[in-house]
């Protein structure tokens, strides 16, 4: 765990309060989370820098906002390959 980001504490500009409760069991279904998780695996380090991007980090907004445009390029060529 100490080798990891600190991307377990998102930032204040991610949370937001949900005014009602969500029934996952109805949403996340068996294929969807395959899914997910061929996605996690193929984005590997990227899905971590996301996180990071978004956690309360330390690093100012500016510089998240520039990881976030360039973590996007291996997601649209992710997608770009799907369709």
């Amino acid at each position: 765990m100490k080798g990891r980001l600190s991307y377990f504490m998102s930032a204040d500009f991610c949370n937001y309060s949900i005014e009602k409760m969500l029934g996952f069991d109805s949403i996340i279904t068996a294929d969807l989370y395959c899914k997910w998780e061929n996605l996690l695996d193929e984005l590997d380090v990227v899905h971590q820098m996301y996180l990071y991007s978004l956690s309360n980090s330390g690093m100012t907004v500016d510089i998240k906002c520039a990881f976030l445009i360039e973590l996007a390029e291996p997601l649209v060529e992710i997608v770009k390959k799907a369709y």
